[in-house]
């Protein structure tokens, strides 16, 4: 399914020269990706998202993050979108977020012979929240990093090996996002924000410091968070 979204993504394109499709060929590739989607009935916020929750225990790494490639793709589709009225592009993020969230919840009750699974979801999840962090004013993009760094942490404490240094500065970029975002006389969960940030942020520097191979890119993005989460001190 992820696959035949990507192939329709890329048709759905406007058509460049070197093309032959047509302006009414894209609208159609268009449309199949949009009804695979967003579709009241069968699209990723109902059907196609309760079938990955239901074989949700029997999901390979592979297949969770084809499950939530669809979700980035779908908010990706979104961005684009200049039809949708601003009520409507709105309500359709945040069913996306909802729905990919309630997999992302489960993820802690896993086995631990699927910990690679649970934090793959975790880590598409985050990708896709920062992705979306235009939104991070809104009441349900804060509640899902908040409901998202508490599945987290879960993870990490059942199995410590699991995480990724990446994900966790993922983790840590969200969580300045939501502490910068919070009404400013919500002292106590903009604190509690910038204290789970610097948690996340202290994890990605370890795992940074035991990888086998130097990534000075994620050390200065890691040094970039930590100058910000001072900045709100």
């Amino acid at each position: 399914v992820y696959l035949r979204a990507r192939i329709w993504h890329f048709l759905a394109e406007p058509p460049d020269r070197r093309s032959s499709l047509k302006t009414e060929d894209t609208k159609r590739y268009r449309q199949h990706l949009e009804q695979l989607l967003f579709e009241p009935q069968s699209g990723l916020p109902n059907t196609l998202g309760q079938q990955a929750q239901e074989q949700w225990s029997n999901l390979s790494p592979m297949d969770v993050e084809g499950v939530f490639g669809l979700y980035r793709l779908a908010v990706e589709f979104l961005g684009k979108s200049r039809e949708l009225p601003p009520d409507s592009l709105l309500q359709r993020k945040q069913q996306l977020v909802e729905a990919a969230l309630r997999l992302a919840l489960q993820a802690p009750h896993l086995p631990p012979t699927k910990a690679l699974s649970a934090w793959r979801a975790i880590r598409e999840t985050a990708a896709m929240l920062l992705d979306l962090r235009a939104d991070s004013t809104s009441t349900w993009w804060q509640d899902a990093v908040h409901q998202l760094d508490d599945a987290a942490e879960k993870i990490a404490q059942l199995d410590p090996r699991v995480p990724t240094a990446s994900s966790c500065a993922d983790l840590a970029e969200l969580l300045l996002f939501r502490a910068r975002a919070l009404p400013k006389d919500n002292r106590k969960e903009v604190q509690l924000s910038q204290q789970r940030s610097k948690a996340w942020l202290s994890r990605a520097r370890q795992l940074l410091e035991q990888a086998a191979i130097r990534d000075d890119r994620l050390r200065t993005r890691l040094d970039l968070i930590e100058r910000n989460l001072n900045r709100l001190v």
